[in-house]
């Protein structure tokens, strides 16, 4: 099992899905991944609400760093933005390689550059390794689909591009979503399994067959099921 959960509030119910679970997500709060099995992945992501691709790397990694609250595991990773586009990918980067440094000298690993699913491309992922990942210990994509199921274009879009070499990898968004899976690249789907239309039965069916996908990729360490604790 390589599924996992997205943990956006420490519920009851997203804090006993943490406890049993291979891998956890979790936003601004460390009681999730305080929680989880030992050997757990732990992935920590702080929120912010407004990405400044242009921000001063020391004062994210202050940030990042505090929200922690000193916790720190052997499997810990720390994410910086989330959802990065081709557009701007090669300032993300240049960001995460003064970054990265000042959060490993911190004790921490880094985990990015988290992608949006469907969206990235040879393009970013060259542009990526000819940056040497900027020094991340983990790769990080979103891996979204829609009735159609996990395609090669979304959810398994990473098995494209991925080589020895890149770093792990870490789907740290999945699940149903409006992903351009169409006949023609149009989108198709709504955000979120209710609004389209299959019981809860069907969507766990959906979700361990992924599992099985990702159990054939060693190199994937995890996938985070958006989400947990909402309300």
């Amino acid at each position: 099992m390589k599924l996992g959960c997205h943990v956006i509030q420490p519920t009851a119910a997203a804090l006993a899905w943490a406890a049993h679970a291979p891998c956890v997500c979790a936003l601004d709060d460390t009681t999730a991944l305080k929680v989880a099995q030992p050997d757990a992945l732990r992935v920590f992501r702080r929120w912010f609400p407004y990405q400044d691709i242009h921000a001063d790397p020391a004062s994210l990694a202050h940030q990042i760093v505090d929200a922690l609250g000193g916790y720190r595991h052997p499997r810990l990773y720390v994410q910086v933005f989330v959802g990065i586009s081709k557009e701007t990918i090669a300032p993300h980067l240049l960001l995460l390689s003064r970054l990265v440094p000042l959060l490993h000298e911190a004790g921490v690993k880094v985990a990015g550059p988290s992608q949006y699913s469907g969206d990235y491309d040879q393009a970013t992922w060259d542009a990526c390794r000819a940056a040497g990942w900027a020094g991340l210990d983990l790769c990080v994509v979103q891996g979204y689909w829609a009735s159609k199921g996990p395609t090669i274009w979304n959810a398994l879009r990473y098995r494209q591009f991925w080589r020895p070499g890149d770093p792990p990898v870490f789907i740290g968004e999945c699940g149903r979503d409006r992903v351009r899976d169409g006949d023609h690249g149009e989108y198709i789907g709504s955000p979120g399994w209710k609004a389209q239309g299959i019981s809860g039965v069907d969507y766990v069916t959906e979700l361990l067959a992924f599992d099985r996908e990702l159990a054939a990729d060693p190199y994937v360490w995890g996938a985070a099921v958006f989400s947990a604790g909402t309300k």
